[in-house]
């Protein structure tokens, strides 16, 4: 089993660690990160001091991008040189195609960890059973993340992580997922409001609101990063007056659960139908089969698309 480089100790990189020290089968763990110390992890400074340290074969490791999006690039890029072929990488990601043409032995991967909830599953699941069809999509993550985001939590080199670039990515594959096939997708309405606290300000940070149409279906994302109620909501309002909704896990910041989770199907707006979740490790889920592919010989055109799809639609907000 080939051996796994975390690069980045935050949040996502722990979550990552936790996730990976949960599989029965694998090669050595390593960190990486150039910002941080820790008394009780051993953390190198860069992906070739691990090479080198450890003797390891380029051809034999996994590198895990879990750092602000701005540096994405430049450690793909650093892979690519130091010949390491297999890369995971957190959201958002916009993978170049030009990337996988002048690489064409590149696995890579962008986290795309509700995918493999058990509700998203589920509620796919309903809609493909009963034959619904889907008329409009509406998804809603938010939570105060105020004292966060003044540290400056999953920003660098002095760049400000705009509202779009953070819950957003996640409501965008979910949407494409339980939209099905659809041939276009039509921005229709960006909006972007300010974190302000105390003296500081975040430019278009506070509050995102995304509408677009996917053939017949209006989409609408929400996401409000100044509120205090957690918030992350899925509903798809479907064909027979029928809704499925899809609440996820809400967990504090020692991941301790404090709100299960919970898909609901509502006819003529009475409920007929409610599954609650206290358990849904869809990150290690996730993670589990980017392993597992990593580890085989073929290429799997799955990862690539899935890629395709969100960059394609991602790049248009980023850009405006």
């Amino acid at each position: 089993m080939k051996n796994i480089i975390i690069i980045g100790v935050s949040k996502a990189g722990r979550l990552h660690l936790q996730s990976y020290n949960k599989l029965k089968e694998k090669g050595e763990i390593f960190l990486v990160d150039n910002q941080k110390e820790d008394n009780d992890l051993k953390i190198y400074k860069t992906i070739e001091e691990v090479l080198n340290e450890k003797k390891l074969d380029s051809n034999d490791v996994v590198v895990d991008i879990c750092t602000p999006k701005e540096v994405f690039y430049q450690i793909i890029d650093e892979c690519i040189n130091l010949n390491i072929k297999n890369i995971l990488v957190e959201k958002p990601f916009i993978l170049k195609k030009e990337l996988l043409e002048k690489h064409k032995d590149l696995k890579i991967i962008m986290i795309q960890n509700y995918l493999y909830s058990k509700i998203v599953e589920d509620m796919k699941k309903y809609i493909l059973e009963n034959k619904l069809e889907v008329k409009a999509i509406y998804t809603n993550f938010s939570k105060n993340r105020i004292q966060e985001s003044i540290k400056g939590r999953g920003m660098a080199n002095g760049k400000v992580t705009r509202n779009v670039e953070i819950e957003m990515p996640h409501q965008i594959y979910i949407a494409n997922y339980l939209a099905g096939d659809y041939k276009e997708d039509n921005l229709l309405l960006l909006e972007e409001k300010d974190l302000c606290y105390e003296n500081i300000v975040l430019p278009k940070h506070g509050y995102g609101k995304i509408i677009c149409k996917k053939d017949n279906i209006i989409v609408t994302h929400i996401s409000d990063l100044t509120s205090n109620t957690v918030t992350r909501d899925v509903i798809v309002i479907c064909s027979s007056n029928a809704i499925v909704k899809g609440e996820f896990l809400v967990y504090d910041k020692k991941f301790n659960l404090t709100k299960p989770g919970k898909m609901q199907v509502l006819k003529d707006g009475i409920k007929i139908f409610q599954k609650t979740y206290e358990k849904d490790d869809n990150i290690y889920e996730c993670i589990k089969d980017a392993y597992k592919y990593f580890n085989s010989d073929n290429i799997d055109k799955k990862y690539e698309e899935r890629l395709i799809k969100f960059g394609t639609e991602f790049s248009k907000y980023i850009e405006v």
